[in-house]
This record gives structure tokens, C-alpha cells and sequence, in this order.
């Protein structure tokens, strides 16, 4: 295991601030996992770190797959989880609403900036959204500190992202949220077998070609518009540029 930092920073305390994660294997950039944003997102940060523990006992097994790197960040908000507050615990703003940041932004916004620059190259990446129930199957109502090993943690997984550039090469991420359904997913290897007369084993010849392509279906709606009155103006606008998005042809 390996612990680096994702972003650092200046602080009120006497310590400076600090994001960290804890990177798994070598290899491949697998998957990414981050736990919180929010101050009150404790069942996340709960489940990001057991899955440090966890990882770090197999690693030392030798039991990961070799070829392969896993990143884990239980938390990119330690402040507000210290202060109990939702947001960031200085100026209110919220951290999911700044990605994907700015280098020379405000505080969330560099936060956001860390975690996604780190993030993106990983081929897959999770946010875990978690409700817990207790041994009766009833929903807890948490408060902090009362997540205990008895408690049945249910993961529930939503949302994803469309991450790349935009035709001014700038990054730019759309968040798919209503009625999101994830179709089949297909890997194309480019691959020649080549069965030889005497040989007991095939020869297996691997190209450049190795990418995934599947299918995805969403209501494409501003959050604003899902929570309130449909703007016909603001809809078509995002359409059209998710259009755009994907057809520049940017990485």
C-alpha cells in the first residue's frame, strides 16, 4: 500500500490540509474509489476505509491481481466531517457542485481539481451512496458515531459521469442521473490464434485494439429542472452541448 496526497493546502490549524488516498497494486489504473465530499456522508467514509483495511490485509497476502492499481480516498472533506457540518465548513459551498475545479480556485474548487485529475485515468470509478439498517431491516437514522459492526450496510450505486474535453481542449464532465440504465458491455480485444501442427498450445497474438463499447440510457435534465419548472431554453442547451461532447472527438 501506498499513501500519497491528492491535494494540499494552507489551513486555519496548525496542521496544513490535506486529501490523501491509498493506492493498491501497480499496473493498470483499474478503479478509483472515493468515499465522501459531505460532511455527513460518514457511511461512506465507513466503507471507503474498510475497504483500506481489507485491501491492505490482501495485498500483504499476495492475493491481489497482479498488473492491476486500485485508489482508494476515504475522504476529500475531513473538515466538515470533524465539524459536523454538510458542506464546506468555511463558506457553505458544496464540492459535488465544483467539479471538475480549478487549480487556482476557491477551496472546494481546488479540492475538486485534486480529485479529478487524479481520478480520471482510472478505467472505472465509484462513489458508493449507502443507507444503514439495523438488524430488523429498518432504515437507521444515523447520527455520527453510531455505525456500528452489527449494522447491515446496504450500497447503493448511482449516477455516471461523461468525462473528457470540450472543442476548446478544456476538461468537462456531464452527470447522468434520471432513469440512468447501464446496457451490456462488450470488450473488443484485437487478438489472432494460431493453432500450430505439433505445438500443445495455441499462439495467441494481441494487437493495439483494447476498449469497451456498450450502451447507456438516461433523461438528459438539468437538476434544475427536475426539481422545479422546465426551462425549454436551458434543456435545449444542454442537449446540444452533450451533443457537441460527444462528437469532438476529444479523449
Amino acid at each position: 500500500m501506498r499513501e500519497i496526497t491528492i491535494c494540499e493546502m494552507p489551513s486555519l490549524y496548525r496542521d496544513d490540509f490535506r486529501v490523501k488516498g491509498f493506492v493498491f497494486g501497480s499496473g493498470k489504473k483499474s478503479v478509483s474509489i472515493v468515499g465522501t465530499f459531505r460532511g455527513n456522508e460518514y457511511q461512506q467514509q465507513f466503507i471507503a476505509a474498510r475497504l483500506v483495511k481489507r485491501l491492505k490485509e490482501l495485498e500483504s497476502a499476495g492475493e491481489l491481481n497482479e498488473g492491476f492499481e486500485v485508489l482508494i480516498i476515504p475522504s476529500a472533506n475531513a473538515y466538515s466531517m470533524n465539524t459536523r457540518k454538510k458542506f464546506w465548513s468555511t463558506d457553505n459551498t458544496d464540492i459535488n457542485r465544483a467539479f471538475p475545479g480549478k487549480a487556482e480556485g476557491s477551496t472546494p474548487e481546488i479540492i475538486a481539481d485534486g480529485v479529478f485529475n487524479m481520478t480520471k485515468e482510472y478505467e472505472y470509478g465509484i462513489r458508493p451512496v449507502a443507507y444503514v439498517y439495523n438488524e430488523s431491516n429498518e432504515l437507521i437514522d444515523t447520527k455520527y458515531g453510531e455505525i456500528s459492526a452489527k449494522d447491515i450496510i446496504y450500497i447503493k450505486f448511482e449516477h455516471a459521469y461523461l468525462v473528457g474535453r470540450d472543442n476548446d481542449n478544456n476538461e468537462i464532465s456531464y452527470t447522468l442521473i434520471y432513469n440512468f440504465v447501464l446496457g451490456d458491455i462488450t470488450n473488443n480485444i484485437d487478438a489472432n490464434v494460431i493453432t500450430t501442427l505439433s505445438g500443445q498450445y495455441p499462439i495467441v497474438i494481441y494487437g493495439q485494439s483494447d476498449y469497451r463499447n456498450g450502451q447507456i440510457e438516461c433523461l438528459l435534465v438539468t437538476e434544475e429542472s427536475a426539481t422545479g419548472t422546465i426551462n425549454v431554453a436551458t434543456e435545449k442547451t444542454l442537449r446540444e452541448n452533450i451533443k457537441k461532447f460527444l462528437s469532438n472527438k476529444k479523449p
